[in-house]
């Protein structure tokens, strides 16, 4: 069936969009399933003509793909969500991983990655080319299941308080999938952490490869990397003079231990449950 499907689609998009928008509508067909039970959800099934089974066994396959397009496209979106850094969004777990990440070859070699990583990346061996992109598509897959999880929690809940169904099923379709995105979003950020290792061993392995690449022969200096900078990114001559690179600034520590700081995100699903609680009661 994987075969058959990453015939049609490139396999990343296949396990990192099609198959959990697949999953997702299905469970959403699940919900009114424990709402009115499946012998009655069958009947209903049974009663439809030949065509009309078609037309919408086609619409959940079609659907289906377009959710996963959106995924796909929104997907870096999610990841600068998923970072935080806004001033009205402190920080994530997330987040500080990959800060950390794109620290490092700043602090211990003077390299601005955000302009040097397409470039080294070109010049890494194959095998560790796939290795990186596996470890980032990791990254994206748990953060897709995350937010289709918690999109299947509220659109369950809402359906199931405007069918007046028992409150346990409420909760429990509320509560189950937000469990399953927090788990998801765990492995995101324990994805994160190997693919930040990742990274800097690839500045610290490949770098020079990066220079002999572009037939540079000068000593390797962070004002070597702070030039060639420069000159990817606003085209300046290698030979103009350049101030010198400020020293790295620490960051300052957080006064507060990270388990006691509290994102956008928990505080909306604390919300979230407070409201749904009122409802229901």
């Amino acid at each position: 069936m994987l075969e058959t499907l990453t015939g049609a689609f490139d396999r990343r998009f296949v396990v990192n969009a099609l198959l959990p928008a697949l999953a997702f509508l299905s469970l959403l067909l699940v919900v009114p399933m424990t709402r009115y039970g499946l012998a009655e959800t069958l009947v209903v099934w049974d009663r439809q003509s030949g065509s009309a089974k078609a037309v919408l066994t086609t619409g959940f396959l079609v659907s289906g793909v377009v959710v996963a397009a959106v995924l796909s496209a929104s997907a870096p979106a999610v990841l600068r969500f998923a970072r935080g850094g806004w001033r009205w969004f402190r920080p994530t777990v997330l987040g500080t991983v990959l800060r950390g990440a794109d620290r490092y070859p700043t602090s211990r070699y003077g390299i601005d990655p955000a302009v040097t990583w397409p470039r080294l990346y070109a010049v890494v061996p194959e095998p560790w080319a796939a290795l990186l992109a596996a470890t980032r598509a990791a990254i994206t897959f748990h953060l897709t299941l995350a937010v289709l999880s918690g999109a299947l929690g509220i659109a369950a809940a809402v359906f199931l308080v405007a069918t007046d169904a028992p409150w346990w099923l409420v909760l429990a379709w509320y509560w189950t999938p937000a469990a399953a995105a927090w788990t998801a979003y765990r492995a995101a950020v324990a994805n994160a952490r190997t693919y930040a290792v990742y990274t800097a061993t690839t500045f610290d392995l490949y770098r020079r490869d990066l220079l002999r690449q572009i037939g540079n022969t000068d000593s390797e200096t962070p004002e070597l990397w702070q030039r060639l900078a420069l000159f990817w990114h606003r085209n300046i001559p290698l030979d103009a003079a350049v101030a010198p690179a400020a020293p790295p600034v620490t960051p300052p520590v957080a006064s507060a231990p990270p388990a006691l700081r509290l994102s956008v995100a928990w505080a909306a699903t604390v919300v979230a449950s407070g409201a749904l609680a009122v409802v229901i009661w």
